[in-house]
């Protein structure tokens, strides 16, 4: 557990970061607002790698320790890495990308509760304005654990869900988890997924992932086209296991828009401090750009850039208003 003494003891805000990568992805624009006007940390929790694995977009290694302090360094905030191991080497059944996204399995749930222990451990020994936790959106089993082990936090007032990036980029990806998170707010780009509308569904999010530098950037046609078929039946079967679970829990969520224009170019750049890991997800900057600014249309109204969050609405109606200028 990290010594409060060495880190200081008051933060404006705590970002719980299933892995090195995963807040600067999802809420870099916010976190670069928050540290001009006073201190934020960022908690890595799963961050062990016990030897480097490469395979196809995965890339763990240690020299992922050196792009998160230049990350830190680029956003003004301060990193822990809690030390838990990547879901990569836990079990050998999650030694491919697709297995990642599978539901936790019973050791890994086995374990919630030590990973609570470790996460409001290293939290009560701070103080902290606001703390941020992952939705769990994309269903990568590490982000859900992080999930679950923080869930029990959310009826506090100061406490907010942000969307995971880059699954949240992902048409359907939000939409399909807030509702087995909850009941957002009526609209029509927050429609509850339904049966009737998953070939729909299916066929928008199929298009967007095979869009993508994993398969895109494939330069053998069969291979190709083979991985298109084996992308698309995954997508199919993922979606349709989980819209099974929408609409289950009747919890109110009320949602959060936060204008990061001013900062973005500063998030992008961060972004792209992981350099192993952003091949994976982007061509190259424009490319991050573009699909980030389609994501943040979907939010608020150009040329502005936007990053949302999330309370249960019971836990928001007892916050004071929320800071639109994070100060």
């Amino acid at each position: 557990m990290p010594d409060s003494n060495a880190l200081g003891r008051h933060f404006k805000a705590v970002f719980i970061s299933p892995h090195l990568d995963d807040a600067v992805l999802s809420c870099g624009g916010t976190i670069a607002q928050l540290a001009a006007s006073g201190r934020v940390l960022v908690l890595n929790v799963f961050t062990h790698y016990p030897s480097s694995y490469r395979k196809g977009a995965i890339n763990a290694g240690e020299q992922r320790y050196d792009e998160e302090r230049e990350a830190a360094r680029c956003l003004g905030y301060q990193s822990v890495n809690l030390g838990e191991t990547d879901a990569i080497f836990r079990e050998t059944t999650r030694g491919s990308a697709g297995r990642l996204f599978r539901a936790p399995a019973a050791a890994d749930l086995a374990g919630i509760g030590a990973l609570r222990a470790r996460i409001t451990g290293c939290l009560d020994g701070i103080e902290y304005e606001r703390l941020y936790i992952p939705m769990g959106i994309g269903w990568h089993v590490d982000h859900l654990l992080c999930h679950l082990a923080t869930r029990p936090l959310l009826d506090q007032p100061s406490v907010f869900l942000y969307e995971d990036a880059p699954y949240c980029l992902i048409p359907n990806a939000t939409r399909y988890r807030v509702h087995e998170l909850g009941t957002p707010p009526a609209t029509a780009a927050l429609a509850a997924p339904t049966v009737a509308g998953l070939t729909g569904d299916w066929r928008s999010t199929r298009r967007w992932y095979l869009s993508t530098p994993p398969i895109a950037g494939i330069t053998s046609y069969p291979v190709r086209a083979a991985a298109k078929v084996v992308v698309g039946g995954y997508l199919g079967g993922l979606m349709a296991r989980h819209i099974r679970r929408s609409g289950t829990q009747d919890v109110p969520l009320d949602a959060l828009i936060n204008d990061i224009s001013e900062t973005f170019d500063r998030k992008i750049s961060a972004c792209y401090l992981y350099a192993s890991q952003i091949g994976g997800f982007f061509f190259d900057r424009d490319d991050c750009i573009r699909r980030f600014t389609r994501y943040s249309q979907t939010l608020g109204s150009p040329p502005h850039r936007y990053e949302r969050f999330w309370q249960l609405k019971a836990a928001a109606e007892r916050r004071p208003r929320f800071p639109a200028h994070l100060d």
